[in-house]
């Protein structure tokens, strides 16, 4: 069965650029996606803030910081599990009692920044900004990258090798990376290609990053056991400026 022609993709900015620390941008994360993220590399608990009509958490006031834990959230069914746009927008801010009360005169990000600690801000049940993560961090979310649909493995039970995941978050802060769910191979010896740049309809904010033809950068990815282990891949990118679409159509 074909693989759908469909991007995604992952754009690191440095600090300064979106606020005082560095950010990763992910295209096409749920919120309910990133929340289980969130769970498992670590963040716990926090303070959630959801804005619009339908910020895909219940039991939740709109517009006022509330204390969660994770777990909880997930056991009582408060994330809803739902893919596409919706409107409406969520920040979580890892954080622990001891931290407080976060106040009110700075955003809930900015105040996490402040803080040291991690945070999420997810618009649209679509788009996710990642703040203040360590580089272990950042690697992990390059192997749930990676691993999700169609592969839809588990990212926890992978690792990078050291110089694919150094090559990667290099590139990922200086260019971005994207992947076509149609160059990825399924089954027992699975790949994925990713391509540095950013595809001019991209909705993350890209403004100044260059598209796959002027960046003709890219990697194969294939585990190997439990390890995603890279080859460069050379040639003209196979992604479309406009859209990061397959053309001409590519036979793997």
């Amino acid at each position: 069965m074909a693989l759908l022609d469909w991007p995604m993709t992952l754009i690191g900015y440095p600090a300064h650029r979106r606020c005082g620390v560095p950010v990763v941008g992910v295209s096409h994360m749920t919120t309910h996606q990133a929340l289980r993220f969130a769970e498992a590399i670590g963040l716990f608990t926090g303070w959630i803030l959801a804005d619009g009509p339908a910020p895909q958490v219940e039991g939740i006031q709109p517009e006022t910081p509330t204390w969660v834990a994770l777990a909880e959230f997930f056991v009582e069914r408060r994330v809803a599990y739902t893919e596409g746009m919706v409107s409406g927008s969520l920040v979580f801010a890892s954080a622990v009692p001891a931290d407080g009360r976060p106040p009110a005169d700075r955003s809930l990000a900015t105040w996490a920044a402040g803080q040291g600690k991690p945070w999420v801000e997810v618009i649209d049940n679509e788009l996710a900004y990642w703040g203040g993560l360590s580089d272990a961090r950042v690697e992990a979310l390059l192997r749930w990258f990676v691993a999700s649909r169609p592969l839809d493995r588990d990212w926890r039970e992978t690792t990078l090798e050291p110089r694919t995941a150094g090559e990667l978050r290099a590139s990922l802060f200086a260019t971005g990376l994207t992947r076509n769910l149609a160059l990825t191979r399924v089954g027992r010896k699975p790949s994925v290609d990713l391509w540095g740049g950013v595809h001019h309809r991209c909705m993350l904010d890209h403004d100044s990053l260059p598209p796959p033809s002027a960046v003709g950068t890219g990697w194969r990815l294939a585990l190997r056991g439990t390890t995603w282990q890279a080859r460069p891949l050379e040639g003209i990118s196979p992604l479309d400026d406009e859209r990061a679409r397959i053309t001409p159509p590519v036979e793997r």
